[in-house]
């Protein structure tokens, strides 16, 4: 049970009911064909994912008589004061507006605090690897380039089996994370599983930069580009990829967005930038009290407005993600490619308290150029496409990895650019 000293409840919880805009950030199938299109809104899903909100009278003295029962009852009680106002806080924040997988509002630790900022600054400490749980294992999704775990030839589908000798059976992933990370220098072990073989790897911890922007050729004269989120460094790398790219008189531009969780708003507005006329609305926030803030393209397209454009979505792609997509689509000025995307339609400030913790918490809803919104519903692609071969190593994930053979979803954005070209 995670606590938090309960002198700071009071602000917390005012924070929670009445906060201003700063600091913003974004973020975290169909099988048959369709008419062809934009994103279109699986209207199906509620509007704002937020739970239902029950009442009961009085509910400030009924709180104090049921921690006294609960202290005075409890089979493992009593709890410490503490911990018990960290759960409750966690409570509140817990039925406002949250997305299936996401922990959209949410009470955040100052371990979590700085992994958090971390994220957005494309760095972290550690050996280079991205893992997810699998029955009961890590498997390593995806292996940093230049990292230790690159060096000591881990691949992506390798399993790992224990952490410094401690099964990973249990752990969840957020241990499993922390027991990864560490000091600069530092020594890790991990039991890892390839097939049928076992080994032991002693890796050292090190800085490790995580690029957000990747580009390529792909097919001999189509641009590939693909964001993983949005932080510091995107837009600077995004503009040199752009210019290098587009000089070699691309026939189309893939911009590959799966597994996109979004990041920073301004950011992901400023990539909308890039493809869209000096003018043209990227998004609307729509705020507490009825409020909107509009914003616009601000500078003349980086990419030629004559260059046909595919977005490749999937069921990873949110929030600035989808946001830069529906932008594109709404104005007609990409083609939409691949599988229903995440929902979270919303933008979240980071209040820090004065104790180390922070609250995450949902500001703003996002609304596209037509008047669309996603939140909990997730956005559906103009031409569906199912994701093939993403577990054996075939998904795209960044530079050097792409395989047009294997990856159907980026296969068919570049058949379709063809096609468009060929009008």
């Amino acid at each position: 049970m995670r606590s938090f000293p309960n002198r700071h409840l009071a602000r917390a919880l005012a924070l929670v009911g009445s906060l201003t805009l700063a600091n913003l950030l974004t973020g975290p199938p169909p099988a048959a064909a369709a008419t062809p299109g934009p994103l279109r809104p699986d209207a199906a899903a509620p509007e704002s994912g937020e739970l239902s909100v029950r009442a009961m009278p009085n509910a400030r003295a009924t709180f104090a008589e049921a921690l006294k029962v609960i202290g005075e009852e409890y089979v493992d009680g009593p709890r410490p004061d503490d911990a018990v106002w960290t759960s409750a806080l966690e409570g509140v924040l817990d039925r406002l507006v949250q997305v299936k997988g996401v922990k959209v509002n949410a009470l955040l630790s100052p371990e979590e605090l700085a992994e958090l900022k971390q994220g957005l600054a494309g760095q972290i400490v550690g050996v280079g690897v991205v893992i997810e749980p699998v029955q009961q294992v890590l498997i390593v999704k995806e292996v940093i380039p230049g990292g230790p775990a690159a060096a000591a030839h881990v691949q992506a589908g390798d399993r790992i089996l224990a952490i410094d000798g401690k099964t990973v059976r249990g752990m969840s992933l957020e241990a499993a994370v922390g027991a990864i990370r560490g000091p600069v220098g530092s020594a890790l072990k991990l039991e890892l599983q390839r097939d049928a073989s076992e080994w032991e790897a002693t890796l050292t911890r090190a800085p490790i930069k995580v690029e957000s922007t990747f580009g390529t050729m792909v097919d001999g004269d189509v641009a590939y580009v693909q964001i993983r989120s949005f932080g510091e460094t995107t837009i600077p790398r995004l503009d040199a990829l752009l210019r290098e790219l587009t000089a070699k008189k691309p026939v189309g531009l893939v911009l590959d967005l799966r597994g996109c969780p979004g990041g920073r708003l301004e950011v992901a507005v400023q990539a909308a930038d890039r493809f869209l006329a000096k003018g043209l609305e990227i998004v609307t926030l729509a705020r507490k009290g009825g409020k909107k803030d509009v914003m616009r393209a601000e500078t003349a397209p980086a990419v030629p407005s004559a260059l046909p454009v595919a977005v490749l979505v999937d069921g990873e792609t949110a929030s600035g993600g989808e946001l830069l997509a529906a932008a594109l689509a709404d104005h007609k000025r990409a083609i939409v490619v691949g599988e229903q995307t995440l929902g979270k339609g919303s933008v979240e400030t980071i209040a820090e308290l004065d104790n180390g913790w922070a609250l995450k918490l949902t500001i703003a809803r996002m609304v596209s150029p037509a008047g669309r919104t996603w939140q909990a519903k997730g956005l559906a692609p103009g031409f569906p496409v199912a994701a093939q071969g993403r577990k054996d190593g075939g998904y795209t994930l960044g530079d050097g990895l792409v395989d047009l053979a294997k990856d159907a979803q980026l296969k068919a954005a570049v058949s379709l650019l063809r096609l468009d070209r060929g009008r």
